[in-house]
């Protein structure tokens, strides 16, 4: 059974992960795309289009909240359903991608 995604708006994404208990923000964008651009602190990083990404997200737990963003919103969205298909029960993903956060990321 995969549980639903919910895409989360930018204004909303940042501060629903802060508040909610034992969450994960997880970046899976590229190692390139982070050296450029840098990601959030507190961000775990599994890059979406690496071959290992499936067998990646086999080791995280599966009742632990993913806040999961990429650039554009696409992979992150793809990813989440990987996930739902794989147990995952609490996942949403940043709608618009990083492109649509107003606040640009701290290094």
């Amino acid at each position: 059974m995969a549980f639903p995604t919910r895409s989360i708006p930018p204004h909303l994404f940042l501060s629903e992960w802060s508040i909610t208990d034992g969450a994960i923000l997880l970046d899976v964008r590229t190692g390139e795309e982070i050296l450029a651009d840098g990601t959030l602190p507190q961000a775990r990083h599994l890059d979406y289009l690496d071959t290992t990404f499936e067998e990646a997200i086999e080791t995280l737990d599966r009742l632990n909240p993913y806040y999961v963003f990429c650039d554009t919103g696409k992979r992150s969205r793809l990813a989440c359903e990987l996930m739902a298909s794989k147990g995952f029960i609490l996942i949403a993903y940043l709608e618009g991608g990083t492109q649509a956060l107003s606040t640009p990321f701290q290094e």
